[in-house]
């Protein structure tokens, strides 16, 4: 988390931003009672649940400590996916009691905390369309890798449903843990790690 603060902090020297937004695409604990969201698939766990709830809310608030210490940057926000097939409603509540903690320190760093499996944002000229790639209950397999034309249609239906009219569209993944950028002709489709 250090190497990432600090990139964005070599980053943000070179090309001053005007806003650092930290976004949390999911799976950020690894499962409650060492199983997935679902139950009955098991998970290595070398923690406790209260072991990984601590270390989530220490690592995450030493990030976002040393990141506003250190960026000269005045507009922070912090926003995460809604649903991730590991980390679930234990990953929903760690992050709460991240943002809590976040408002009580800096209450100048906007937060948003979802609530549904896919999500948009709009900054400027740009939307981006987020979410973890897998949900909680229902996806037997994630978003794909690679667009194919099923999940072009259903994203565009998002982006029809929700009257986004951005010049910039981005959809932003994660789940399958690789980085791969794709182009249709609504939007852009990105995986990150």
């Amino acid at each position: 988390m250090k190497k990432t603060a600090d990139e964005i902090i070599r980053l943000n020297n070179l090309y001053p931003f005007e806003q650092i937004v930290i976004v949390d695409l999911g799976d950020t604990v690894d499962g409650f009672n060492a199983l997935t969201t679902r139950g009955g698939h098991t998970l290595p766990q070398n923690m406790s649940n209260r072991e990984v709830y601590q270390t989530f809310l220490d690592t995450h608030l030493n990030f976002m400590d040393y990141l506003i210490g250190n960026a000269k940057c005045k507009n922070f926000a912090y926003i995460t996916a809604g649903e991730s097939n590991h980390g679930g409603d234990f990953e929903w509540i760690c992050n709460k009691s991240l943002e809590t903690a976040l408002n009580l320190s800096y209450p100048q760093v906007q937060t948003y905390i979802g609530e549904k499996f896919v999500e948009h944002f709009e900054f400027g000229d740009y939307c981006f369309i987020l979410c973890h790639g897998k949900d909680v209950e229902d996806m037997k397999y994630p978003l794909p890798k690679n667009l194919d034309p099923k999940t072009e249609l259903w994203i565009k239906a998002y982006i029809d449903q929700n009257e986004i009219k951005s010049k910039y569209i981005s959809f932003v993944k994660g789940d399958l843990h690789l980085a791969s950028t794709e182009y249709s002709d609504f939007f852009r489709y990105k995986n990150v790690l």
